[in-house]
C-alpha cells in the first residue's frame, strides 16, 4: 500500500523522511485501513468506534488522510473498491 511504503527506509519513503526530520520532537505514526476507499472510510468515521479510533487522542497536532488509490481502481477490474 502507498501508506505502508511511505515508511520504507530502503525506498526513501516520505513517511520515513518525516520521522527522521522530526526525531526527538514528535512521534510520526503510520496508520492505514487496508483496502478502504473513501466511501467506506467516511462511513466508519461516523460510527462511535470510528470517532474514538480517529479523533479521541490527546496531544495530536497533525493528521494527514490520503484518499484516492483504491477509489481510482478500474471499475471493471476492481468493482468492489472503485468509487465513481
Amino acid at each position: 500500500s502507498i501508506t505502508q511504503q511511505s515508511f520504507s527506509a530502503t525506498n526513501c519513503g516520505w513517511g520515513a523522511c518525516i520521522a527522521d526530520i522530526y526525531q526527538r520532537r514528535a512521534d510520526v505514526l503510520n496508520r492505514g485501513f487496508s483496502g478502504y476507499n473513501s466511501d467506506w472510510f467516511l462511513h466508519f468515521a461516523t460510527t462511535d468506534e470510528g470517532k474514538a479510533d480517529l479523533f479521541e487522542h490527546e496531544g495530536v497536532r497533525l493528521v494527514t488522510i490520503f484518499f484516492g488509490a483504491n477509489d481510482a481502481s478500474h471499475p471493471d477490474l476492481n468493482e468492489r473498491q472503485h468509487v465513481p
